[in-house]
């Protein structure tokens, strides 16, 4: 190493100049690592490094790329501040004042913070406008805490009087996405506080087609789908780096009479929207093609669709008056789905079914019962078989009305939205769902519940 890049080294690290031989990095002991604490967390999360051989002088600590601020330093303690990264898995690495890096590295899991946002299907008389209603979580105590005032969306609320997918958090791009009569708010969620700020030109006009209900939005965050329930369309945004949404060139498509949500195959290949007249339908991404022998009968009115984690297969909940569920399988090469096998069940306990929830390994589903106070758990065999677990449905509270359920990345947790409060379930490994103490947590009136999203 020659004498100017280990200067350069110790003006970066220190921003003073030691005196240091310069052979020092040769002969300095190779740092090691023993432990990081915590593993996961928010941007500004403390986190502690121990090991060996860090050096009593301060040197650099980088997570994700970036530079991490130092608070403390010693030879086997490092603690340093997760600087402002986007959430993912990212590389813990050290390099000491000598220039010795670790073999090696350990990874902290950037998190956002724990909020759960409602989508209030109202027009609140304060901002003229939709409003989003924002909850933070504390995980020690089980609660929720409403933030307020709501945040306006800057547009009218869209005439669905259910739940759908209207509101949509973009993990990786820490960005949460919102639909309306006319058109997409689009929001960047702050890294510490989960406070929303809307980004420039938001929301975005939809042109050709009015009243947006459902999201669905491709893993790089480049392309966004909503139904038009009044228009009988699709619109198709492209989505730039910083956010913009712009219609697509041919968006909106002519779809069949009232859609309300739309989900991707797990390749981003296919997409498939829901309508309330009894069909489904499918496109192809890349062209907005419709599959072969679009659209597909479901035989029953229905207002939601959603895909199975860790599987292909489609689920859709609907009747009126008679609970039933309908799954489809597509076909890996073309796209097109077939109804499985015993396919559509009739459910038990639950008569209206609306908002549909997973757990993450997609072994039990959850539904509510639409304008009622409980919700349906299932577990679910390989094929998709619904089975009812012991005890379904539960009341989540006395005089609560369900509409839109969600539940945590963990699985440990069933949020349900309802009108005017959110109910928070633990769940239990056979998929049985218990109301924490003091849920349902209160916060400000809405219409229509349309939609809920989760960060944690």
């Amino acid at each position: 190493m020659t004498r100017l890049v280990w200067l350069a080294l110790l003006v970066a690290a220190c921003g003073q100049v030691s005196v240091v031989p310069p052979d020092a990095a040769i002969d300095a002991p190779t740092p090691t690592f023993a432990t990081i604490s915590p593993t996961s967390g928010i941007v500004t999360t403390m986190v502690t490094i121990t090991g060996t051989n860090f050096g009593s002088t301060k040197g650099i600590v980088t997570i994700g790329g970036i530079d991490a601020m130092v608070t403390s330093w010693t030879d086997t303690s490092i603690e340093v501040a997760v600087p402002n990264i986007l959430p993912q898995m990212a590389d813990v690495r050290v390099m000491t004042a000598f220039g010795v890096g670790l073999m090696g590295s350990q990874q902290f899991q950037v998190v956002l913070p724990p909020v759960v946002y409602i989508h209030n299907g109202a027009s609140d008389p304060t901002f003229g406008s939709d409003t989003i209603t924002m909850l933070q979580w504390n995980p020690t105590m089980m609660t929720l805490t409403a933030v307020t005032p709501n945040i306006p969306t800057g547009m009218d609320p869209s005439q669905f009087g259910g739940c759908d997918t209207s509101i949509y958090i973009h993990t990786a791009s820490r960005r949460l996405f919102v639909t309306g009569l006319q058109g997409l708010a689009v929001f960047d969620i702050d890294p510490v506080t989960g406070a929303l700020a809307p980004i420039p030109g938001s929301p975005f006009v939809a042109t050709g087609a009015t009243d947006l209900l459902g999201i669905e939005v491709n893993k790089a965050a480049t392309r966004l789908w909503s139904p038009s329930f009044q228009s009988n369309a699709l619109i198709v945004y492209d989505l730039a780096a910083d956010g913009t949404a712009t219609q697509t060139t041919g968006s909106p498509f002519a779809i069949s009479a009232e859609p309300d949500v739309a989900v991707l195959s797990s390749d981003e290949t296919y997409l498939y929207v829901n309508t309330e007249a009894d069909v489904f339908t499918g496109f192809t991404t890349a062209d907005t093609t419709a599959l072969t022998g679009a659209p597909y009968t479901q035989g029953f009115f229905s207002y939601f669709m959603a895909r199975r984690p860790q599987s292909e297969q489609i689920f859709i909940p609907g009747g009126l008056g008679t609970g039933e569920l309908s799954i489809w399988e597509p076909d890996p090469t073309t796209g097109v789905p077939t109804q499985a096998s015993g396919s559509p069940y009739t459910l038990t306990g639950i008569t209206e079914p609306n908002g549909t929830a997973f757990s993450p390994d997609g072994n039990h589903v959850y539904l509510i019962n639409f304008r009622s106070a409980t919700v349906a758990e299932f577990a679910l065999s390989t094929a998709g078989v619904p089975s009812a677990v012991a005890g379904s449905p539960v009341t989540v509270a006395a005089g609560f009305q369900g509409a839109c359920p969600a539940v945590t990345a963990d699985d440990k947790f069933l949020v349900v939205a309802g009108l005017t409060s959110v109910a928070v379930m633990s769940l239990a490994a056979t998929g049985a769902a218990t109301s924490v103490t003091g849920s349902p947590f209160a916060f400000s009136a809405s219409h229509n519940t349309n939609g809920i999203a989760l960060t944690f």
